[in-house]
């Protein structure tokens, strides 16, 4: 980690013309307060992990040099702080190989020293490229091995300056069975596959939401491997308990893997209709019904969920989560170009009006989630009600 969070600070380098003669006054207007994540590959796992990371830039108190504050929200035991001078072409030990810069002030830097990486410590080639755009910086840190001519990418920075946040979609879990999108600073989005005779494998999304180290999961995966895997990503690497799972309609791509949930406790939320067909078409069904909302709270935040009328099937519902202003659709709301799909149990009659109702109840959200496809705004709302206004 350590050696993670100095190559942070490289980062300042980027505001002068020519890096062999940079001064801190080239760097004056990196200072200041950043936020956003960092995504690292698991030495042991070979997995992704992302995890929350601030960064504070201030002059060092003789105004030669900068001191970096790094601060992980979730693993506070790994803050820490550095102070770093420039000295001619190297910021610290480590020597400027490129550096360009736009006409916008944006840049791209690239640094290398040698040095150790990996569990087994080899000796290493480590090299930092930093892009710089508007308000938004990447860092990338790449290791090439003694003996190799590869470069292996072991991390990510994604930064956002306080004041223009932009969230940049990041995925954060993936295996053969589902993968895990964070597309919030608090929201995720999961997707797991479906085997259909008319559609193929269909990959189907579900919603992951959390404040606190508490959470709220809408749509199962599509079975119990796949819910188990996400459960355990859940608790293990997002440090949540679930407080809550809510299938937003009977089909097997939400609720086939509810046994998961049952197994370990965890309560289940559906529409009284819900429950009524996943028991007539002897699925599994939720343990706990509501009529036409329902809220849950989890951490200091909560989630909506509600009925708004027929559309996918008689029953479904949608989520909504005010703290990042993100609504699960699921299979009411389509994503852009998509076909109206499988309408076996649909009202195509009701299913605009309905979806109008769910624009005008939620005039604030900013990011939808289709149960199929790709995630967008407000468009796959106003998308879905055009696409069934003539049947």
């Amino acid at each position: 980690m350590k050696n993670i969070l100095f190559a942070i600070a490289f980062l300042f380098l980027s505001l002068s013309v020519k890096a062999q003669t940079l001064q801190v006054k080239d760097l004056s207007s990196s200072i200041g307060n950043w936020e956003g994540t960092l995504t690292y590959i698991d030495y042991s796992s070979g997995k992704p992990y992302t995890m929350l990371a601030n960064i504070k830039i201030e002059l060092t108190a003789d105004n030669k040099g900068f001191v970096f504050g790094y601060e992980y929200p979730r693993e506070p035991q790994a803050n820490s702080k550095d102070t770093t001078y420039i000295i001619g072409n190297y910021f610290g030990k480590d020597k400027i190989v490129e550096f360009k810069k736009d006409t916008n002030g944006g840049f791209k830097m690239i640094t290398e020293i040698n040095g150790n990486d990996g569990n087994d410590n080899k000796r290493a080639v480590l090299r930092h490229t930093y892009l710089l755009k508007s308000n938004t910086f990447s860092i990338i840190k790449e290791v090439k091995f003694e003996g190799t001519n590869k470069w292996i990418k072991r991390n990510e920075y994604y930064q956002n300056k306080l004041g223009s946040k932009v969230f940049k979609p990041i995925e954060v879990y993936h295996s053969d069975n589902l993968i895990v999108v964070q597309v919030a600073e608090n929201s995720f989005v999961h997707s797991s596959y479906l085997q259909t005779n008319d559609f193929g494998n269909v990959p189907c999304n579900g919603m992951i939401v959390r404040d606190n180290n508490e959470s709220i999961v809408f749509d199962t995966p599509t079975n119990d491997k796949s819910a188990d895997e996400l459960i355990k990503f859940v608790m293990e690497k997002l440090y949540c308990k679930i407080n809550a799972i809510v299938p937003t309609h009977f089909h097997v791509d939400c609720l086939g893997g509810l046994a998961a949930f049952h197994k370990l406790k965890i309560s289940s939320f559906g529409n009284f209709s819900t429950i009524e067909l996943a028991k007539a078409n002897n699925t599994i069904a939720p343990q706990t019904g509501f009529n036409d909302s329902l809220k849950l709270n989890l951490g200091n935040a909560y989630v909506d969920v509600k009925y708004f009328g027929q559309g996918h099937t008689k029953d479904n519902v949608v989520g909504y989560f005010p703290k990042d202003s993100i609504l699960f659709g699921g299979c009411l709301i389509k994503e852009l170009q998509a076909s109206k799909g499988y309408l076996g149990d649909a009202n195509v009659e009701e299913w605009s009006n309905t979806v109008e109702k769910v624009k005008q109840q939620y005039p604030n959200v900013k990011i939808v989630i289709p149960g199929h496809g790709e995630i967008g705004g407000k468009e796959l709302l106003d998308y879905t009600i055009q696409l069934f206004k003539s049947n």
